[in-house]
């Protein structure tokens, strides 16, 4: 009996490892999803499919179904966690956009420098006209008149991202959900 509790500690510490292990990898999926989400997001945007309200509560509620769809083929995951994980994916889903936009300024900027004279011969006589803004600056110029419009963007997308995952994750645990899933479960 004695020899019997090494191993049962050892299968314990075995399942806590496993169940890290795969938090971690639930983690680094909702980030990645959050990050491509926020790259379509703003070439949607950029090609003028931004309605205010709405187009936030799709992105958010696309990345939440995604989420809490992941969370249930984990296996042992609570709703919590896929909350938890479709939340944080909502936020870094929101700065990656301010990223990406950041981004796509560069490279117009560049695009610009290379392909209009004018702003080459403004650069040959202004050498600092050839850098464009720091991401920072960039944030600054566009803050004044943007913030309110950013942030009430961020929440929704959040909000509705957390609301998709907690609802994607409570369906996929119906009994009747699992029984199209599985055939072997019997439905009500």
């Amino acid at each position: 009996m004695m020899n019997n509790v090494p191993a049962l500690a050892r299968r314990e510490q075995l399942l806590t490892e496993t169940k890290i292990s795969t938090h971690v990898v639930g983690a680094i999926v909702a980030v990645l999803a959050a990050v491509a989400v926020a790259r379509i997001a703003v070439w949607l945007q950029s090609a003028g499919f931004s309605t205010v309200v709405i187009f936030p509560l799709l992105v958010g509620g696309a990345l939440g179904a995604t989420i809490g769809f992941a969370a249930t083929q984990f296996g042992k995951t609570s709703r919590g966690l896929a909350l938890s994980g479709a939340l944080l994916a909502g936020g870094v889903c929101a700065a990656a956009e301010h990223g990406f936009f950041y981004l796509d300024y560069r490279r117009g900027f560049e695009a610009k420098l290379q392909n209009d004279p004018t702003a080459q011969l403004a650069a040959t006589a202004n050498p600092r006209f050839i850098a464009p803004q720091s991401f920072s600056k960039f944030m600054a110029t566009s803050a004044p008149d943007q913030w309110p419009l950013w942030t009430m963007d961020a929440l929704a997308m959040i909000g509705s991202a957390g609301a998709a995952a907690w609802l994607a994750f409570a369906n996929a645990h119906l009994p009747t959900a699992r029984a199209s899933i599985d055939p072997k479960t019997p439905a009500p």
